[in-house]
């Protein structure tokens, strides 16, 4: 120890216990990273399978849908001319989604209040 300057061991100490509170700290900090990371990676692997799932059943009903209509078509077709057919068909499809837009934002709208 130093006897010519007693601030030079205040000062020491001080440094000293500055990198042992950063080592503590570190400690924590990397615990808590590690958890942050695991935390990350299920929920990665959650949207993962929710974006997959998803486009699985959108695949699903748009085939589905594209088959009613067809269906609605060739029934039409037996009933009014052809292009009557079509087009009461695509006016059933229009209403639908229609619908299903004014559906889609009133949910919002109430979810928002």
């Amino acid at each position: 120890m130093d006897q010519r300057n007693p601030n030079m061991h205040s000062l020491a100490q001080f440094v000293i216990s500055v990198f042992e509170l950063a080592e503590a700290e570190g400690r924590d900090l990397r615990a808590l990273v590690r958890a942050e990371a695991r935390d990350f990676r299920t929920v990665l692997a959650s949207l993962g399978i929710a974006i997959a799932t998803l486009l699985v059943s959108v695949s699903l009903f748009v085939l589905g849908a594209g088959l009613l209509v067809a269906g609605l078509l060739w029934w039409l077709e037996t009933q009014v001319s052809r292009p009557q057919a079509a087009g009461l068909a695509g006016l059933a499809v229009v209403a639908l989604g229609f619908a299903s837009l004014f559906l889609a934002r009133s949910l919002t709208k109430a979810r928002n209040r």
